[in-house]
């Protein structure tokens, strides 16, 4: 498992393909919700997961999971399963195209 913290408008990609954006946090302080974006190669418009609570899963892939954690002020921690093969970035860090 894979745990990294994202803010509103952070993303990470999945297996070089799939992009996963945390769009907003919302809420009183004690009862935040996230609203996630995921955009899949061939799809025209990304899903978009509204309103989840901590706890809640998105499914990406099969064998991949995203599990919402702790949600603090304008970030969250995002709980991710996968096989070792699939590759996840943080998308700051990918290699610049020309």
């Amino acid at each position: 498992m894979l745990i990294l913290t994202r803010r509103r408008g952070e993303s990470i990609q999945i297996d070089r393909n799939i992009l996963v954006t945390v769009t907003d946090v919302i809420g009183p302080d004690d009862a935040r919700l996230v609203t996630v974006k995921v955009k899949r190669p061939g799809e025209q418009k990304a899903t978009v997961h509204p309103h989840m609570m901590e706890g809640e899963d998105i499914h990406i892939m099969p064998k991949v999971t995203i599990t919402v954690g702790r949600i603090v002020g304008y970030q969250t921690r995002l709980a991710i399963q996968a096989p070792k093969h699939i590759q996840i970035w943080r998308t700051e860090l990918l290699p610049i195209k020309n």
